[in-house]
């Protein structure tokens, strides 16, 4: 089990996403269904990659012929490499993000690129922007390789900061695509309460 998540440095020029008025919320929402198979990392430092192509194969995917559980080939060392932190231990979003809007990452159908991102903070803006732009992703901190691994049991110490999907919602939480392949949670997901959200230190919504 591998995680893979550096902390991006903020310097104020992060884009914020922004609560929509007005727009309607369903209670529940998912994109389980649209997306291929969970992917598994192995002992490869390479999260942010893995949860990054859950947007990417789902966008591709609508625009293309509708192959809803295609994986598109994209190319998780492309964007690994882009990174500019140095060692092996992972990356950050931000130079994952920065990469893919401004180079784009291979894959089984040319270059895949995205417009813009942005940071996206409390449970609304996390519906809506799950609702209006797709899968999002999002970084947890490590204590176990439980279904819950960003709760600190007895005795759990931190083990490292992972980077994961957020692919949809209901009354009670979130839905999480991991990268510990399908064996991992429920083929691969698990859920988090809402209650646990502050959890998270970063997430992000991506638009192509």
């Amino acid at each position: 089990m591998e995680y893979g998540f550096i902390a991006s440095k903020m310097d104020g020029t992060e884009h914020k996403f922004s609560e929509v008025k007005g727009l309607e919320i369903p209670e529940e929402y998912s994109y389980v269904d649209f997306l291929p198979k969970v992917l598994n990392q192995g002992s490869k430092p390479i999260c942010v990659p893995c949860s990054l192509s859950a947007y990417l194969n789902w966008n591709k995917n609508i625009s293309t012929d509708g192959n809803n559980k295609r994986d598109n080939g994209i190319n998780l060392l492309d964007i690994y490499h882009s990174k500019t932190t140095k060692g092996n231990n992972g990356m950050t979003f931000k130079d994952a993000l920065h990469f893919l809007r401004h180079d784009g990452v291979r894959s089984d159908f040319g270059i895949v690129k995205i417009d813009k991102y942005a940071m996206v903070g409390s449970m609304l803006p996390i519906k809506q922007a799950l609702l209006l732009n797709g899968p999002l992703v999002g970084a947890l901190p490590v204590y176990n390789d439980g279904n819950h691994f960003w709760k600190r049991n007895n005795g759990d110490k931190f083990v490292g900061g992972h980077a994961i999907s957020i692919v949809g919602y209901d009354k009670d939480g979130l839905v999480i695509r991991n990268s510990w392949g399908t064996k991992f949670g429920n083929n691969g997901y698990t859920h988090m309460d809402w209650c646990d959200l502050d959890n998270f230190s970063e997430i992000w919504t991506m638009v192509s």
